[in-house]
């Protein structure tokens, strides 16, 4: 029985209901529904209904995803075909490697954007990510449960009684349209996602999809419904050294963070370096002036040294060799280097000394180096909790506006001297 109504009795009908495939006294139709005949579910009887075909605009097409993509060393394709893009050599891996907690973050697809133009309005995309479980048992074994779930007193006291404006933490996609939030999506589940946009007029709209800023995450596709077009933007390239502020972590989305802001504003691309937890280590640079020729660099070190250092004497050895590999690998690229930002528990002693001691020490460090501009990191981002995820030391999205829009003030006064 046809779906109009038609008897095709004495007919030979062979079906695959699973790929919509059917064969009429020999012949193939495609886009086929076929299946039993109710009420009766008499074998011998079947409704055979075309499918509705897609329109021509809704057809989607792959986009070439490696040509599309920026803020990364190199990438690796599996045999399954994901793309995984890596912000980090392999030598500088190594290094990062020696502790199971800043392997986890080093390979997280911090600041890595996938970025073109479609008149259409649908994106779809496809991923998966690997080691994130792996890499967190690794971190416990090593360090236990301390370094990925303890904060410190103040830190809990910030979150319980000093933040009033409480963000949720998340880590996954963000995707901007025309540089408008569109669409978040979680990034911890192997899965594939389609966002919709408004797009009557078939416009060119820019899309920009952040991969999320802890999770190892592999790209299989990326598909428009529409025409695509590279992005044609002439970007100056940025390299930014840091620990987890800069890599944004508890921002509330990979695009929320300072980076981006300044991303965003300038017109740049930035290959974001931030690693959690992380110091001044001149180790840590192993070949990178080997796979980028920035305009200009940011530094953001010093509230984990003032943690981590045995002895003031000793922070301001390891500054000054960071200072003098990173001048010499990149002669006459200016550096910026940001001091740390305000931190609740600023007046503590640590095995350094007060936490004022680090700002002046940068400073002094600084004047010896001619490329090196110095910024005052301890106003980028006002004294208020509510500016803090934890109340304590790292901003959350109105922080980083915050932090953002004072550097690029501080940023535009330096570079117009």
């Amino acid at each position: 029985i046809l779906a109009n109504g038609s008897s095709i009795s004495d007919s030979f009908i062979e079906f695959n209901i699973e790929e919509e495939l059917c064969l009429l006294n020999g012949v193939q139709y495609k886009n086929l529904f076929v299946y039993p005949h109710q009420p009766s579910w008499n074998k011998k009887y079947y409704i055979i209904k075309k499918k509705n075909s897609k329109r021509k605009g809704d057809i989607m097409k792959k986009i070439p995803i490696v040509d599309f993509t920026s803020n990364y060393i190199f990438y690796e394709k599996t045999k399954k075909g994901y793309y995984y893009f890596y912000r980090f050599s392999e030598k500088q891996f190594s290094e990062y490697n020696k502790k199971a907690f800043f392997k986890l973050m080093s390979h997280g697809s911090s600041g890595v954007i996938i970025s073109f133009y479609t008149t259409g309005n649908k994106i779809k995309i496809k991923f998966q990510h690997r080691h994130i479980f792996k890499g967190v048992a690794s971190v416990i074994r090593e360090e236990g449960f301390k370094t990925l779930f303890e904060f410190s007193k103040e830190n809990k006291e910030g979150i319980k009684n000093k933040s009033k404006r409480r963000e949720r933490f998340f880590d996954g996609f963000d995707i901007r349209v025309n540089d408008k939030l569109v669409k978040r999506k979680q990034g911890f589940i192997n899965s594939k996602f389609v966002v919709k946009f408004k797009n009557k007029n078939k416009e060119k709209m820019l899309v920009e999809i952040h991969l999320p800023l802890y999770i190892e995450t592999g790209i299989k596709y990326v598909k428009t419904n529409r025409k695509f077009y590279k992005n044609d933007i002439e970007y100056k390239n940025v390299l930014a050294l840091g620990d987890s502020i800069t890599q944004g972590c508890y921002s509330a989305g990979p695009s929320k963070n300072y980076i981006t802001f300044f991303e965003r504003k300038k017109q740049v691309r930035i290959l974001n370096q931030g690693v959690a937890g992380y110091y001044f280590n001149h180790h840590s640079l192993k070949d990178i002036s080997e796979f980028i020729k920035p305009d200009y660099i940011f530094v953001a070190y010093g509230t984990n040294d003032w943690n981590l250092c045995s002895s003031e004497e000793k922070f301001i050895i390891n500054a000054t060799k960071y200072f003098d590999k990173l001048s010499s690998k990149f002669i006459g690229i200016p550096i910026y280097v940001i001091t740390p930002i305000w931190r609740a528990d600023k007046n503590e002693d640590t095995k350094v000394g007060k936490f004022s001691l680090i700002h002046k020490d940068l400073k002094k460090i600084c004047n010896n180096y001619p490329s090196v501009r110095l910024i005052n990191g301890k106003d980028l981002v006002p004294h208020n909790y509510d500016l803090f995820f934890d109340g304590y030391l790292h901003p959350n999205s109105l922080g980083f506006k915050e932090y953002a829009s004072n550097l690029i003030n501080e940023f535009d006064k330096l570079d117009n001297e």
